[in-house]
């Protein structure tokens, strides 16, 4: 039986008394990508802070069988956010910032105590993103696409078992798109577990195995999920048809589930 790596029930989320997110039960399996996928402002980055508990939100969120609402009590989940806060407040190295994942307040990377295997960790995770060559030059100084790539090593250094990935595409060139799908899909190979929030699925389309709908407005925020089904998507993504194009080349026999 597969494992459910994150479980929500009635999730909630109010800023400032209006309602962001509303009645969001998602179960998400070990192994598996889901894409979350929906309109802007239509509550995709809110529902993965909320998860990880990095705002505050009502209802179950539920890790690893454990009602667990703050993930940094674990090293299996990873963030890559959509942006890099105070990128220019401190000039550090791009080799400085993705060993920086290892820094923890508390026991979380006991593993990782010895320096030898933490730069070693670096290393591969920045011959990954084809970083090397820019270990040892600012973080600021990076390219936007640049700095996703770090924020991708960053993320994945660790080695967590769970990926949350929120738009880790945009502004990326193509070339090195392929190049991070491939990672990707390696990465589920040896059994990882992505969530990746998108506004395009185009060259993530084929390892998507789950699609998770935002944008209702009444009785959950979620219109749909399910597999990644042409017929199905192009009923609640009008908005954005160019999220069909790939699905039509990659569809896949599935069972689709309606909410």
């Amino acid at each position: 039986m597969t494992e459910t790596v994150l479980h929500t029930h009635a999730l909630q989320v109010q800023v400032d008394r209006a309602r962001v997110l509303h009645n969001v039960s998602v179960d998400i399996l070990a192994g598996t990508c889901t894409a979350l996928l929906g309109p802007n402002g239509s509550g995709k980055t809110t529902f993965l802070r909320a998860v990880l508990g990095l705002i505050p939100s009502d209802g179950d969120v539920v890790w690893f069988s454990r009602r667990e609402q703050d993930y940094r009590a674990t090293q299996r989940v990873a963030l890559v956010p959509q942006m890099l806060p105070g990128v220019n407040a401190v000039p550090v190295s791009v080799a400085e910032f993705v060993e920086s994942a290892f820094s923890s307040p508390s026991s979380r990377f006991t593993r990782w105590r010895n320096r030898e295997q933490r730069a070693a960790a670096r290393d591969a995770a920045l011959t990954r993103v084809d970083l090397v060559a820019k270990a040892h030059r600012t973080v600021d100084a990076l390219s936007g696409g640049e700095q996703r790539r770090a924020l991708f090593a960053r993320a994945t250094v660790t080695g967590a078992d769970v990926i949350l990935m929120d738009e880790p595409l945009a502004g990326v060139d193509v070339e090195h798109q392929e190049h991070l799908v491939g990672i990707l899909r390696t990465m589920l190979d040896a059994g990882a577990t992505l969530v990746v929030v998108a506004h395009e699925l185009d060259v993530l389309a084929s390892i998507v195995d789950h699609v998770v709908v935002f944008g209702g407005v009444g009785q959950s925020s979620i219109v749909y999920q399910g597999g990644p089904s042409p017929q199905v998507l192009s009923r609640h993504l009008k908005h954005e048809p160019h999220h069909l194009h790939e699905l039509q080349r990659h569809e896949q026999p599935t069972s689709i589930l309606e909410m």
